[in-house]
């Protein structure tokens, strides 16, 4: 038995033929097309913002500039505040000589000197503060993001990838570390103790608590000490005529002894302490 095709048949045969050809010229043909098409156009956006914003960039580098050279001239203006680096012989060398500047002895000098940067905090109602406070808070949020992803993404496959990355990071981590202790603020804390006359340790103390470097006095305190006179005669200055004896001076200009002296002399002392800050860099 045969089965001759109608007329409508041959035409849906024709449609559906139709139909494939273009469904496979679209999907082959047009649909790679009009993609790579698209990412033309959002390469070529991309390009356009990347030329802007190098645009963008060229017009503020000469603001960019001079702003650095404001802020390097604020940062050798600041050095010049601190104390050169310094050993510890240097450190005692200094104070000690400018205690006898004052026709004071020094009694005792504890240098505590130590290897790592001093951790300085800016003032609590300062701008510097609140912007350390700001920057500090937005560390804290990134790396509790950083350790949230890290620990919904990571499976077992991928643990030799976060342990390399994990070691990059210890490694621009401590080349930071390095960078910063090239270049950083380092302290010395110095418990001394002064005996001499009453004004001129206040003049010592008066020198250190307007000393022209950085230097902190953290506190003072004064004492009285009995010292054999013999000890004192050597020294110049009030100490020198407290201990010989010298209490007054005749009309002519000679020195009159007092008749009676004391084995020993009363003799103000002061145990300061404070401390000093050195600027290690170029």
């Amino acid at each position: 038995m045969k089965t001759e095709m109608t007329a409508g048949d041959k035409k849906l045969i024709v449609f559906l033929a139709l139909f494939v050809v273009v469904v496979a010229i679209s999907y082959w043909g047009i649909r790679p097309f009009v993609k790579s098409m698209n990412d033309y156009k959002e390469k070529t956006v991309d390009i356009e913002n990347k030329v802007s914003e190098d645009q963008l960039t060229l017009t503020m580098l000469p603001v960019e500039q001079k702003n650095i050279e404001s802020m390097q001239s604020a940062i050798d203006e600041a050095k010049q505040e601190y104390f050169e680096p310094m050993t510890s012989s240097d450190v005692d060398r200094l104070f000690t000589t400018k205690a006898l500047g004052y026709n004071l002895k020094c009694l005792q000098l504890n240098i505590d000197k130590n290897d790592l940067p001093a951790e300085v905090t800016a003032y609590k109602y300062s701008a510097l503060y609140e912007q350390d406070r700001i920057r500090s808070m937005k560390e804290e949020e990134a790396s509790s993001d950083d350790y949230s992803v890290s620990i919904g993404s990571l499976d077992e496959d991928d643990d030799s990838d976060a342990d390399s990355d994990a070691d990059d990071a210890d490694d621009e981590e401590s080349d930071e570390t390095a960078s910063a202790a090239a270049e950083s603020i380092y302290s010395i804390k110095l418990d001394m103790q002064v005996m001499g006359d009453k004004k001129d340790l206040e003049a010592f103390l008066e020198e250190l608590n307007n000393y022209d470097k950085k230097l902190l006095v953290r506190s003072y305190s004064w004492s009285e000490v009995e010292v054999p006179r013999d000890t004192l005669r050597g020294m110049g200055g009030k100490l020198g005529a407290k201990a010989s004896g010298i209490t007054a001076a005749s009309e002519e200009g000679e020195e009159i002894a007092a008749p009676a002296l004391s084995p020993t002399v009363t003799v103000d002392v002061l145990t300061v302490s404070f401390e000093v800050f050195m600027y290690c860099g170029e």
